[in-house]
């Protein structure tokens, strides 16, 4: 969006820095030892600032507060993204700290929007159901493909996990929480690895509700698994998409799902729950978007596929991300949309 328009300024609270990130990051600390994710810097430069539209992403954050006074200060438009937090799975959880954001972190934020932004018709449905009407932007996010130079990336993996060599992999790579279906997935891995003696599940990601010891208690449950599966620190190596031949997803709650369309770009099938909106995967034959109760089946059914198969279903998902999800075009689609609202 910066290159479309250079007055663009993204304003977050951070403890860390990359003197790789662009002009457009105003980045600022974190106060309290990061309780709530207050920021007295960034609640001052917000305030000191003239806008002509002010958007914020995700809900329950002294920042949307800052936000709200940001826009009421430059008499302009508001516009929220809530990024999965309005899906009836994540109101189910920590009720009292989204109580609590709602009536004194953020008060009256959500009503006085102007207007939202949906990564996906099922979180459009959310916004709607949680009674708000004012007018929603559908637009999924922009996806970049993951970068991976080959050989020289498969090497640098097989070097910390030389089991991978020579195996057809499955892999899962998310936050490790129990919203993304990770332990039913072992669980079924437990069911179908003996019928699949060539494929090998490879786990990886950042420890949220559990840790990368969790999961290996986990597979230690099924004794047979302990050689069949690769459970992965993913820190120092590139994003590991390349390595597999089918991506797996069983999530309980996606408002978009950022690794299904990475995986997708990096050419890989992908097959994930219903509770995610992919349906586009069945339309494309780019892999499988199924309900949770026959997830197996299809994770079976897809492994019974000959390599080239999959790799023509990966190569029709990467097309797919290539023509609709650019960054160019989901920018163009926000800006337009900005402009709808000023123009009002």
């Amino acid at each position: 969006m910066y290159a479309q328009d250079p007055s663009v300024r993204l304003y977050f609270a951070a403890d860390v820095s990359d003197p790789d990130w662009p002009a457009c990051f105003q980045r600022y600390s974190k106060s309290y030892g990061g309780l709530l994710h207050a920021s007295r810097g960034l609640r001052a430069a917000l305030a000191a600032a003239a806008f002509r539209v002010v958007h914020h992403h995700a809900l329950w954050l002294p920042s949307l507060g800052y936000a709200a006074r940001a826009a009421r200060h430059s008499d302009c438009p508001l516009v929220i993204s809530p990024r999965g937090m309005l899906a009836a799975y994540a109101l189910r959880r920590a009720r009292w700290k989204k109580w609590f954001a709602a009536r004194l972190l953020h008060r009256g934020a959500l009503a006085g929007a102007a207007a939202w932004h949906a990564t996906s018709e099922m979180e459009f449905a959310d916004i709607r159901a949680a009674g708000f009407g004012q007018p929603i932007l559908v637009s999924g996010n922009g996806i970049n493909e993951p970068r991976w130079s080959e050989p020289l990336d498969r090497q640098r993996w097989f070097a910390r996990h030389s089991e991978l060599a020579g195996k057809r992999i499955a892999l899962f790579y998310s936050r490790l929480h129990s919203k993304k279906g990770l332990l039913p997935l072992i669980d079924a891995w437990a069911r179908l690895e003996p019928s699949f003696p060539d494929w090998h599940l490879l786990i990886c990601g950042s420890a949220h509700e559990y840790t990368l010891d969790d999961v290996a208690r986990a597979v230690r449950g099924h004794p047979r698994l302990i050689e069949r599966t690769t459970i992965a620190e993913p820190a120092g190596l590139p994003k590991p998409y390349r390595l597999a031949e089918l991506y797996l997803l069983p999530t309980l709650s996606e408002n978009f799902g950022l690794t299904i369309g990475e995986a997708l770009a990096s050419g890989v099938a992908a097959l994930t729950s219903t509770a995610a909106p992919w349906s586009g995967l069945n339309d494309r034959d780019a892999g499988r978007c199924v309900p949770l109760d026959i997830f197996d089946a299809h994770w079976a059914e897809l492994m019974k596929l000959a390599p080239d198969a999959l790799r023509e279903q990966g190569a029709r998902g990467r097309e797919w991300m290539l023509t609709d999800f650019s960054w160019d075009r989901k920018a163009a689609e926000m800006l337009d949309f900005y402009q709808q609202l000023t123009d009002e």
